[in-house]
């Protein structure tokens, strides 16, 4: 498969070849003395990545070798981009059909072939990217944006916000009652950080929402606050950036991490199954609790 690559708001030459080791884990097992195998360090969860790399080849036929030096030159200015989207797009894909991490620009090498009277010219250039989060996301963006107003007390959700989170997203689920369930799909191929904000209207209480995440018919994510959300109020739990934010006219926003608990150091995350689903579950202590849950998201992948 062949992809058209940008970096920022440059586009690379059409490649012959992209790889990644995204899919090169490190897992690190130990020998104990007297014992037979040895000691896994990670025990039973996946192995951590390694550091991300991406190799973009192509292959430039000239004659000229003062417009290949021009073409290098150009790629030696990526170091100056910082960290950017590094995009990717099969052929026939639209033009929101990508998928991209955020790289930076770490070398480029020039092979020569000087193999028969034509193919002195013909020359291998391979431009390579570090990614410190190995992964591709989905290009998918959605509304769900927040930002300051008025100072750090009036951090409201607004359509022209700052703060994006650059994901999926489904419908807000009702809250009728302390015991809410709501099947929802996934259907990448890497774990992804989840955020999740519960929402109550003017005459709407929740109270001490506890959140469970089921996959594959198991419990693998848990998060409770301690407090009652009202009149209006929205509590946001980002997991990705592993802030809590209170959205309150009456209450500052960081002021409640002492009542949240969480059983994951990863907070809340979709993990991807065979079904491609999962399962959320919301319990809060009155049968007269009603709000919302919404839930956005960065669909991940591997490759």
């Amino acid at each position: 498969m062949t992809y058209q690559i940008t970096f920022g708001q440059y586009t690379l030459p059409t490649p012959q070849s992209i790889n990644d080791n995204f899919l090169n884990f490190v897992p690190v097992t130990e020998r104990i003395h007297g014992m037979d195998g040895g000691f896994d360090t990670f025990g039973t969860e996946t192995a951590p990545q390694e550091i991300g790399n991406v190799a973009i080849s192509f292959i430039v036929f000239t004659y000229d070798n003062t417009a290949l030096q021009d073409l290098v030159d150009d790629l030696g200015k990526l170091a100056a981009y910082g960290k950017q989207e590094l995009r990717k797009w099969p052929h026939g894909a639209s033009a929101t059909e990508y998928r991209y991490c955020m790289a930076k620009f770490n070398s480029v090498t020039i092979g020569e072939d000087l193999q028969g009277s034509f193919e002195q010219y013909k020359r291998v250039v391979t431009a390579n990217f570090q990614v410190e989060d190995p992964l591709w996301y989905q290009n998918a963006p959605n509304a769900a944006e927040w930002a300051y107003t008025n100072g750090p007390d009036n951090l409201v959700w607004n359509a022209s916000g700052t703060l994006v989170w650059d994901g999926l997203q489904i419908s807000p689920i009702s809250i009728v009652d302390y015991d809410t369930i709501q099947a929802f799909g996934y259907t990448g191929t890497a774990p992804t950080p989840l955020q999740l904000t519960l929402t109550t209207s003017a005459i709407q209480t929740l109270y001490n929402p506890h959140i469970i995440l089921e996959f594959d018919n198991r419990v693998w994510y848990q998060a409770r606050w301690q407090g009652v959300l009202s009149g209006g109020e929205s509590l946001v739990i980002d997991s990705a950036r592993r802030q809590l934010i209170l959205l309150s006219a009456a209450r500052p926003p960081d002021q409640e991490y002492g009542n949240f608990w969480v059983a994951s150091a990863d907070w809340l995350m979709l993990r991807p199954t065979a079904a491609q689903a999962g399962v959320l579950k919301v319990y809060t202590e009155r049968s007269s609790d009603r709000g919302s849950i919404l839930m956005n998201w960065r669909t991940a992948y591997y490759t």
